[in-house]
């Protein structure tokens, strides 16, 4: 992928002259970038380099003309790129000199530069030539890096042969384009090979992370750093790792801690002289490391300031998102997955990158529940201030796997609260949902925004596309249901393929954010599949409910009334059942015959749930439990 970018951006530059005279109209320009060639001469930063040669092959398909292309040139940041990639771009103002005619009609210069940037249609021969010159066979890949450019020239005259105006131009700079190519694909090859055996260790890097073998972490960022020492990412990762081997108590040495205390001071005093437009992370990994050392009043000060720095630094931070997207769409693996999630965590702030997160831990280690609440609300209410909404059941399972009684407390109505999500009417966008909204509980709940979070087939398990379901309701009050307003259109594609719904669904949940509440919200169907799930995992195991839940379901009631047509029975179970997530069916869940209650509430102080049902009372045999700790079955008492 790395090699594809430099050299389709090569190919689509178009002539240039070795001349100082054909540079007139961009002499500002020149002398600009001879003053950074001079400035980074001894402060080449590898990222910073590989950035530009992306950056600057992206603008070529976005910007609309010579004009607007030199504009975007003039602002880059060549701050830490490599002399040699910077005179690279001095190589090419000779061609936009060429390829600029003030006194040309605007239709013209405009479809001169559509020919400039279709040149990418050679790609894929551009790419074998990168690759046989990386792997060694310099002269068989430079002789296909010319074949290329020549191929992309009388395409290009083909292409264009009746507009005259434009054909001139390209015939212009013939000579000069596969000049060009010989003289920058050689330079850009040489960082983007440094670039593949930096990514290859950082990489490894991000997985060990993501599997939590933190000694690994620090040894892959170690390599990663002697290939390119001011490498942001590897520094983030390795101090994080430190971090997190010092929270393992896999150091019980005193002595050995204050040791790895100053590495790590070390490494984040580096980061902030180095990086002071992206040190929100960083400040991140400082509040970490002062809760360590004791210093809690500190570690809330640098979480404060990392809060506040995510959204105002977020374009400084993701500035390579998209190189990460396009290797992570190239590669199709899950790892790649894991590595984009990983980033995404440092350089947004979510997940162990939360300063909120972090804080709320804190919090509940200090016992302080209703301030780790509050910090946990603080993380959505900053991540959607950054219109942020891609990694949210990510968020979600990390309070669930790091707070999960602080987090479940928030709302512990949930398994009272349902969603129902059908397919969009004849009135309706195509491809739209309809979403429903039924509130069981004696809770009123104010301000619902609500997430629709698809997993899609094809796609990876537990990835979820997350959509905004378009409007909000004010209130839904105790007992009721209210259907949300407006359609959710779905617009997403998978790897070229557009996807249908409700036909590509695998799985769908939904996330609700309020001012009160954070929290998953599901389909009757997936409470039952979980309930199900849950019940066989637990009879592998030979798991039962623990004894002060069974303390709690001695105090149930179980009423049978038997009817003509139909028997209607009646479970009661006190409140305190409600923190456990309960799963109710009469018959074991798993079994051919299970019933589900036609209804459920929290009446006052008791969880009531209703089935009405033809089969005999002679033929109901159990009341099944399942909740998130273990099941029990009560016998159905016969008249």
């Amino acid at each position: 992928m790395k090699i594809f970018n430099v050299v389709c951006f090569c190919l689509v530059l178009i002539g240039c002259s070795e001349s100082k005279n054909s540079v007139s109209k961009f002499d500002r320009l020149d002398k600009q970038l001879e003053n950074s060639k001079t400035t980074n001469k001894n402060s080449l930063n590898l990222e910073a380099t590989i950035k530009v040669i992306f950056t600057l092959d992206e603008a070529i398909k976005n910007v609309k003309d010579v004009q607007e292309y030199t504009e975007y040139l003039y602002k880059q940041d060549m701050t830490g790129v490599a002399p040699d990639v910077i005179s690279s771009y001095q190589k090419l103002l000779p061609v936009l000199d060429n390829l600029y005619d003030a006194e040309s009609e605007k239709e013209v210069g405009e479809s001169v530069w559509t020919a400039f940037s279709e040149f990418g249609s050679v790609a894929t021969v551009a790419v074998n030539s990168g690759i046989q010159i990386t792997s060694g066979d310099v002269i068989g890949g430079s002789l296909n890096l010319a074949k290329a450019g020549a191929d992309a020239m009388s395409l290009a005259g083909d292409r264009y042969e009746r507009e005259i105006e434009v054909l001139k131009k390209i015939k212009k700079v013939k000579e000069t384009y596969l000049e060009y190519v010989k003289f920058s694909s050689p330079i850009f090859l040489k960082y983007m090979t440094q670039w593949d055996k930096l990514c290859a260790q950082r990489d490894q890097a991000y997985i060990s992370l993501y599997n939590s073998n933190y000694q690994k972490v620090v040894e892959f960022a170690d390599t990663a750093l002697e290939l390119s020492p001011n490498d942001r990412e590897s520094i983030l990762l390795k101090g994080f790792a430190l971090l997190s081997l010092n929270n393992d108590n896999t150091i019980s040495n005193d002595e050995q801690k204050i040791i790895q205390f100053k590495e790590i001071e070390t490494i984040l005093a580096s980061y902030f002289q180095q990086f002071p437009s992206s040190t929100a992370p960083a400040f991140v990994l400082k509040g970490i490391l002062e809760y360590q050392k004791g210093e809690i009043e500190n570690a809330f000060t640098s979480f404060d300031e990392a809060s506040i720095l995510y959204p105002k630094q977020s374009n400084a931070l993701l500035d390579l998102v998209n190189i990460f997207k396009i290797r992570g769409s190239i590669f199709r693996s899950v790892e790649s997955e894991f590595i984009v999630k990983t980033y995404m965590s440092t350089m947004e702030g979510f997940g162990n990158f939360s300063p909120n997160f972090q804080k709320a831990i804190i919090h509940r280690n200090l016992g302080n529940k209703p301030e780790a609440i509050e910090e946990i609300k603080r993380h959505f209410f900053r991540r959607g201030n950054q219109v942020v909404q891609d990694y949210l059941p990510g968020d979600l399972n990390f309070c669930n796997k790091y707070l999960p009684t602080v987090f479940s407390e928030m709302f512990v109505e949930r398994p009272f609260v349902d969603i129902e999500v059908s397919e969009g009417s004849i009135i309706d966008p195509k491809n739209s949902l309809r979403v429903k909204m039924t509130n069981n509980s004696n809770r009123t709940i104010e301000n619902v925004r609500l997430f629709l979070c698809i997993h899609f087939t094809d796609s990876y398990k537990d990835n979820y596309q997350v959509f905004k379901v378009p409007d909000a309701l004010n209130s839904l009050a105790p007992y009721s249901e209210k259907d949300f307003e407006e359609p959710l259109e779905i617009i997403y594609e998978w790897l070229g393929n557009k996807k249908i719904v409700p036909e590509d669904i695998v799985k769908l949940r939904g996330v609700i954010i309020t001012d009160d509440i954070v929290s998953w919200i599901d389909e009757k169907d997936f409470k039952f599949q979980t309930a199900k799930d849950r019940s066989q995992e637990y009879n592998k195991l030979k798991t039962d409910l623990p004894r002060e839940l069974i303390s709690v379901l001695e105090k149930s009631e179980i009423s049978v009334d038997q009817g003509y047509v139909y028997n209607d029975i009646v479970f009661t179970v006190p409140k305190e059942l409600i923190n456990s997530e309960p799963y109710v069916t009469i018959n074991d869940v798993n079994s051919i015959n299970p019933i589900q209650s036609k209804s459920k509430q929290i009446d006052g102080q008791k969880l009531v749930y209703k089935f009405r049902t033809r089969v005999s009372v002679d033929n109901l045999k159990e009341i099944h439990i399942i909740t998130k700790s273990g099941s029990l079955k009560i016998p159905i008492p016969k008249s």
